[in-house]
């Protein structure tokens, strides 16, 4: 049984906070494209990547404290892709983008 802790749900909150940025920031890097600041683009796109690769940390983290490494990566890919699925629908884009970033994370340590 997994036990959530406030540790557990402060790893929780940080990671959507930092989802919530990285796609603001990529919103930010595509107005200024289409207004042609290339440059300022690429400085949005930059620090949008900076919060992925946090978020990233975080959910290794998360993983660690909930022991996810052991199981099955094929369960939790669907497991995410069915809750962010719903978080999208019920409204909560920032937790959608959450389990994106879990299930992305899933498919890139099934694929290594």
């Amino acid at each position: 049984m997994i036990q959530l802790t406030r540790t557990t749900g402060s790893l929780i909150r940080s990671i959507v906070s930092l989802a919530a940025s990285c796609r603001q920031y990529r919103a930010y890097s595509a107005s200024e494209m289409q207004d042609r600041n290339n440059e300022l683009a690429m400085v949005f796109a930059d620090v949008a990547e900076m919060e992925k690769r946090q978020a990233c940390f975080l959910l290794d983290q998360l993983a660690q404290h909930l022991e996810m490494e052991h199981q099955d990566p094929e369960t939790w890919a669907a497991c995410f892709r069915m809750l962010s699925d719903l978080a999208e629908q019920e409204g909560f884009s920032q937790i959608g983008t959450m389990y994106q970033l879990l299930l992305s994370r899933t498919s890139a340590d099934s694929v290594a």
